[in-house]
């Protein structure tokens, strides 16, 4: 999507290098949160909701999962 506007790929790639994880794993809890409605727990139609959902902002699929699988 970046690529699309006109960012070019060095700009892209130094970016994700700064990005901090912690920040980026709380910037998906904060989608869960919202797109979940407060819930926690979810199904396996939910978690698949909230994957698209998520995966549709730009954000990696491993983090997506790995954010979405931990313990509660």
């Amino acid at each position: 999507a970046l690529k699309q506007k006109g960012v070019s790929a060095y700009s892209i790639r130094v970016a994700l290098e700064n990005i901090n994880d912690e920040d980026y794993a709380e910037t998906i809890r904060y989608w869960i949160q919202k797109r979940g409605n407060g819930k926690t727990d979810f199904d396996y139609e939910e978690k698949n909701d909230l994957f698209r959902f998520i995966q549709s902002k730009g954000f990696e699929t491993e983090w997506i999962l790995k954010i979405l699988n931990e313990p509660k």
